[in-house]
């Protein structure tokens, strides 16, 4: 069941206006697992409101603010392909516990798509509030703007883990349990003055800009069910590795238990971002068929990580190692429950286009540009980072009106060279899945785009696309380090990704869609 509503309400006319709009989305979801639960629920409402104030010609103040909630179950998922590795790393305690056949009996592919694997618990809650407010000034000679935004979102996600198991036993896995609500706030200024000079030859735009945003995370991640507290030893004839000794006077049973218990943790992050930058771009008609277009903006971004980390049962973390946390050297056991790293990037980004009109239907142009984007941390223990990423692209192409303005036919060739592109990806780590945001270090990607509208008679009309694209990672190498929990030795392995498939969709795509329009005297028209 959906519902949408949009009202326009003058206050005093020429004014005073304002605008209301609400949206709601419900419907049951469309799948329920073998334990009964829903999956693929709907539950969402967003309201919006303006109010446009024009006091006078040459002055508009534009006020917006918006709400959203949704209360929602993901989509029903299932792992397939069994458990890589089988019973070694973190899989070795999955079988001294004697589940681990549970485990791969989960992750098995099966004809029974409403079997649920996810044993956490599937709903997800959002709460979003808004506000934007823009001002402008026509001052004669230039144009003021002020746009100012501020939102906040409250959510709580517990629709992903990585305990893998059937729903009402204990997966005697990993699990990623978001159980709390996690706030993100941000902010937004800008400032800009338009104009145009030399004799109206020169049209330009300056101004700065600033970002601040926080973001706050709870997880708790619990290891075989917190090391099987409160939980009955298993059965000896399916764990048969529980009580064997696993050095004089323990047993593997009890060796996993305790490790179970030090290793469970909770853990919170908070992310501060700032970012500030100033801008500058201009077009001049160098004659009446040229134009040239130059910009510039210089951005610095501030990125500020702080990781805590307690026990499950909110007790003190001897083994929070993540970067910068001192070490009792006679201990050896740390001394702080978080670390905080700080990350500041800057870089200027130029960007120049050419433009000619060989006649008034037909405009040629060629573009370069710089892009970027700031580097960051990973948010597990080791707090990896990511450098920033960096493009350089090429843009050339034509505009085309055709046929007395009946056709109009657009085509560009692009090139975009990547340094340390931003990729996320899914890997094993010490056995166990996990994302991470990491670098390939030198990509290219490069393609032919064309888009056609045409009415060729009356009220028919055609629309068309058509685009290829190739990619391919120059360089791109990673480096993945397991630590064996009954060795105690930490191998590094160096991966080489160059030769894989390019990340960046289907190499070719294209549309074609038809539409006729029907007049109906006194009754609108209908379009098939």
């Amino acid at each position: 069941i959906s519902s949408d509503a949009i009202v326009n309400i003058p206050i005093i006319e020429g004014v005073l206006a304002s605008r209301f709009a609400f949206q709601t989305r419900r419907d049951d979801g469309y799948m329920q697992d073998t334990s009964g639960r829903e999956w693929n629920e709907t539950d969402s409402k967003s309201v919006r409101a303006k109010i446009l104030w024009s006091p006078t010609d040459n002055f508009t103040a534009l006020l917006a603010g918006e709400y959203f909630q949704a209360d929602e179950t993901g989509s029903l998922g299932q792992c397939i392909g069994g458990v890589p590795g089988g019973a070694q790393g973190l899989n070795l305690f999955t079988a001294v516990f004697g589940v681990l056949d549970d485990l791969e009996r989960a992750c098995t592919e099966n004809d029974d798509f409403y079997t649920s694997n996810d044993n956490d618990p599937n709903h997800s809650q959002v709460r979003t509030r808004g506000l934007t407010l823009n001002l402008d000034w026509d001052l004669g000679p230039v144009t003021f703007s002020s746009i100012s935004a501020w939102r906040t979102i409250h959510e709580q996600n517990g629709s992903w883990g990585w305990g893998t198991d059937f729903v009402g036993e204990p997966s005697y896995s990993i699990e990623v349990l978001a159980d709390q609500t996690s706030p993100y706030e941000q902010y937004s200024q800008e400032f800009r003055v338009s104009g145009s000079s030399l004799n109206e030859r020169l049209s330009w735009t300056a101004g700065v800009y600033g970002f601040h945003e926080s973001a706050t995370q709870y997880i708790n991640v619990p290891f075989w069910e917190a090391g099987g507290l409160g939980i009955p030893p298993p059965d000896p004839a399916d764990a048969p590795l529980f009580n064997a000794p696993f050095f004089p006077g323990v047993t593997f049973g009890e060796f996993a238990t305790g490790l179970a218990s030090s290793i469970s943790r909770r853990q919170e992050t908070h992310a501060t971002n700032k970012s500030y930058a100033g801008f500058f771009e201009g077009t001049y008609d160098v004659t009446e068929k040229f134009s040239v277009t130059a910009g510039w903006r210089w951005t610095k971004d501030t990125r500020i990580f702080k990781r805590a980390q307690t026990l499950s049962d909110g007790s003190f973390d001897v083994g929070n190692t993540c970067p910068g946390n001192p070490i009792d050297p006679d201990t050896g056991f740390v001394l702080n429950s978080s670390c905080e790293q700080k990350l500041t990037y800057s870089e200027p980004t130029p960007r120049a286009i050419l433009n000619y009109d060989i006649n008034d239907d037909f405009m040629v142009y060629l573009s370069f540009s710089i892009g970027y984007s700031s580097g960051g941390m990973n948010g597990d223990i080791r707090m990896r980072p990511f450098a920033t990423e960096l493009s350089d692209n090429w843009e050339t192409g034509f505009k085309a009106r055709l046929f007395d303005g009946r056709v109009q036919l657009n085509m560009t060739a692009f090139r975009n060279d990547y340094e340390n592109q931003q990729i996320t990806v899914s890997r094993l780590i010490n056995g166990q899945p996990t994302a991470d945001l990491i670098n390939a270090q030198k990509a290219t990607i490069e393609g032919i785009e064309m888009d056609l509208r045409a009415n060729p008679f009356g009220n028919c009309f055609v629309t068309a696309s058509a685009g290829v694209i190739q990619g391919d990672y120059d360089e791109f190498t990673t480096i993945d380090e397991e630590f064996d929990p009954i060795t105690l030795i930490s191998t590094q392995t160096v991966n080489d990704f160059s030769a894989v498939e390019f990340i960046g969709g289907a190499p070719m795509t294209y549309s074609v869609n038809m539409a006729y329009q029907f007049n109906l005297s006194d009754a609108g028209s209908v379009t098939p």
